[in-house]
């Protein structure tokens, strides 16, 4: 048996107000031809299917137009479970018609998440438990007067909690010799990021959601979505992250964009091998310290891609102490004549007199909440220990709006 692990495409991305539709067209593709010519069995994937909560009609229309070609395939089953950027709501709503096409979706903690895979003559050929992502509501209430601390140790205790208890489910099918695997959207102990700044840890203050050793034996692989950078959890081929199929950010273009298949025999995983996705539109930051050599890095950039599918998206860096107000329409119109886009143009000060001088020159829309609050801290001279104990009080209040957004 052949399994295939993807996870976090992120469907419906706006990027600077620019979608990013035709590079997901192109990697769904490019995955739907992985799927034929290596003859794979099961596709898993592990959470944000969607960027957006609700996402953008073209997202939906790619969605639903991968699995329908899908089901013309040697798939025969495909699992997806919602990450914390879906709306559980959103993406349970067709269940009932997609598991005519035997596509299994998980969004919420309480539903039946061990799966059993069975073959066209009703044989059980492989167990995932399907865990979607955790919100605070299925991990149970804390207490009135629990601390940060407290809480965190409380959330990274039940999930642990949750996982060893779908372990010992599994182990009713340990002697069937099955692949059992585990699916999860959480940030496990050890893993690396590729944009810190995009990327907080889901579970508010705490990157050490839960340990490699953490995951029942049981389950001789686990499937991770959430961290875009595909990765073994501290080496260890049995829990991975197969990573974003598109980089999604300007700092995630230091990282091969992967999914990862696995390769059953029976119940044994003999081998686990990544498979590399081409590069469907250069995203760069250029840096120079005058117009001009921005000016010539661009050029050189274009020469180098002009045989590229999609026109290149450029994020410029003026690393001086002033930016000429005219200076953003002057490149962006060299970058339409050499068929490139500007989506950011920042200045990086050489000069810096105050802790505001090194920070980058953004508008509020282009600010993430998170660094409004950051730099709101800062302004009122607080204490570190005491912006730490705000800065949870404020995530915790964000995941509460975006849990109340997706019940409307």
């Amino acid at each position: 048996m052949k399994i295939l692990h993807t996870s976090d495409w992120h469907l419906g991305q706006k990027f600077s107000h620019f979608d990013r539709k035709e590079e997901h067209r192109l990697a769904l593709d490019w995955l739907l031809d992985l799927v034929e010519n290596e003859k794979v069995d099961v596709l898993l994937v592990s959470g944000d299917v969607f960027d957006l909560g609700s996402p953008p009609s073209y997202a939906e229309e790619q969605y639903y137009r991968f699995l329908a070609e899908l089901s013309r395939t040697s798939c025969r089953h495909v699992v997806i479970t919602a990450g914390n950027h879906d709306s559980p709501a959103h993406l349970e709503a067709p269940r009932r018609l997609l598991q005519a096409l035997n596509v299994h979706v998980r969004v919420r903690s309480g539903e039946d998440e061990l799966l059993v895979l069975q073959d066209r003559q009703g044989r059980a050929e492989a167990v995932v438990a399907a865990v979607p992502f955790l919100r605070d509501r299925d991990l149970g209430a804390g207490l009135a007067a629990e601390s940060p601390e407290e809480r965190i140790m409380r959330l990274r205790q039940r999930i642990k909690e949750h996982y060893q208890h779908l372990g010992q489910r599994a182990e009713l099918y340990a002697e069937h010799n099955l692949p059992i695997i585990a699916m999860g959207h959480l940030y496990a102990r050890g893993s690396q990021v590729a944009d810190p700044r995009r990327q907080q840890n889901i579970y508010l203050g705490d990157e050490k959601n839960i340990a490699v050793s953490d995951f029942p034996d049981i389950f001789q692989y686990v499937a991770l979505g959430h961290l875009h950078r595909a990765q073994a959890v501290e080496g260890n081929s049995r829990v991975q992250y197969s990573g974003s199929i598109i980089p999604l950010s300007f700092r995630e273009t230091i990282d091969e964009k992967s999914v990862t298949l696995t390769f059953w025999k029976g119940g044994h995983l003999l081998e686990s091998k990544r498979f590399r996705l081409p590069v469907f539109r250069r995203l760069k930051t250029l840096r120079g310290g005058s117009p001009a050599i921005l000016l010539e890095k661009m050029e050189a950039f274009a020469k180098r891609h002009e045989s590229d599918r999609l026109r290149p998206w450029l994020e410029l860096v003026l690393q001086a102490d002033y930016m000429e107000p005219a200076l953003r329409l002057r490149l962006q119109e060299a970058a339409q004549r050499l068929e490139m886009d500007v989506l950011s143009l920042r200045l990086e000060q050489t000069q810096k007199s105050d802790w505001t001088a090194d920070k980058p020159q953004k508008s509020l829309e282009q600010l993430r909440p998170e660094e409004v609050f950051e730099e709101r801290c800062r302004q009122e001279h607080l204490p570190k220990g005491e912006i730490e104990k705000l800065r949870q009080t404020f995530e915790e209040l964000l995941e509460w709006m975006q849990q109340k957004g997706e019940e409307l």
